[in-house]
């Protein structure tokens, strides 16, 4: 779900549900995130500092989905520099089948992004004008 002006999902969503596929969303838990099947935009509310999240109880179990990482800038080796509460370099840490794309707007592309070892890039970066792989 994007959020705080990031590049809409919307569009990648409703495709999804056209072709039948299952959505689901993270979920903030403390100090972890757990993703849930939405079915709806009614299935998501304003959670953590505001992002909308699941509020339906079916906890998505698989380990080979796509996920889209959020962030706030990126390079062309695909690190991204987050939110700073490092939700998603550990959730892909322990769930390391997952394919990982991110979609940014040109502007969110700079020069260098400071990485980290446990830092966990996505597997490509989408934007308007280019594509990058990790």
């Amino acid at each position: 779900m994007d959020y705080n002006g990031e590049v809409s999902t919307r569009e990648l969503i409703d495709e999804a549900w056209r072709q039948k596929k299952r959505v689901a969303a993270p979920k903030v838990t403390g100090a972890d995130m757990v993703y849930y099947y939405i079915h709806s935009y009614d299935d998501v509310a304003p959670g953590y500092f505001h992002i909308p999240e699941p509020v339906t109880t079916a906890q998505a179990l698989e380990e080979n989905a796509l996920l889209i990482v959020p962030g706030v800038a990126f390079d062309t080796a695909c690190h991204r520099c987050g939110y700073g509460k490092g939700f998603y370099d550990r959730y892909l840490n322990i769930h390391k089948k997952h394919r990982t794309i991110a979609i940014a707007f040109d502007f969110q592309l700079v020069g260098s992004v400071p990485s980290d070892a446990h830092d966990i890039l996505p597997q490509m970066l989408i934007t308007p004008t280019a594509s990058y792989f990790a």
